[in-house]
């Protein structure tokens, strides 16, 4: 039983009127958790100790799960610097930049075709990474991000590019 007018609802374990914003979990829809926070707790570290065998399983479970993830992050972070010593490590804009700070520098695909070519590896950025350290043709290159969107803005390669963009003129 809870009222949306009042944003309150009453807690079956321990009875007492709680608010549904602060004083309860949300579920997957946004609704309010069954029992609240302080309830919610206690009847996990209850059935913890209930259960030491199956609680130790599921810690143990989800310590796999992280595990797998952050290997998995290492992995794509590794192949990225890769990808990154390969093509030069710094800002490949022609009229020179010397921006080397991985955290801005964007692979770029040279004679455009990006968009086909993310397409045709599928969402995995790993996969992409794969296959520009696989690449033989010279088609990849890094720019900073600034020089990136400049070239995408220059060679039309992007859906806002084909609209009126702005010029250093227009801007005073």
């Amino acid at each position: 039983m809870y009222s949306k007018e009042t944003k309150t609802k009453v807690c079956p374990g321990c009875e007492t009127p709680k608010n549904i914003e602060t004083e309860f979990y949300k579920r997957r829809g946004g609704a309010p958790g069954s029992h609240c926070k302080l309830c919610t707790k206690a009847k996990l570290k209850k059935w913890a100790t209930d259960n030491p065998e199956r609680y130790k399983e599921m810690c143990r479970r989800q310590w796999r799960s992280r595990a797998a993830l952050d290997s998995g992050n290492r992995y794509h972070q590794r192949l990225r610097l890769e990808c990154i010593h390969k093509l030069g490590g710094k800002c490949a804009w022609p009229s020179g930049c010397d921006w080397t700070d991985i955290r801005v520098l964007h692979i770029d695909h040279k004679y455009g075709g990006g968009n086909k070519d993310r397409k045709s590896v599928g969402r995995n950025q790993t996969a992409f990474y794969r296959k520009v350290l696989a690449d033989t043709t010279d088609a990849y290159q890094l720019l900073c991000a600034n020089h990136n969107w400049i070239k995408r803005l220059e060679n039309k390669e992007d859906q806002w590019a084909t609209k009126q963009s702005p010029t250093t003129d227009s801007i005073e």
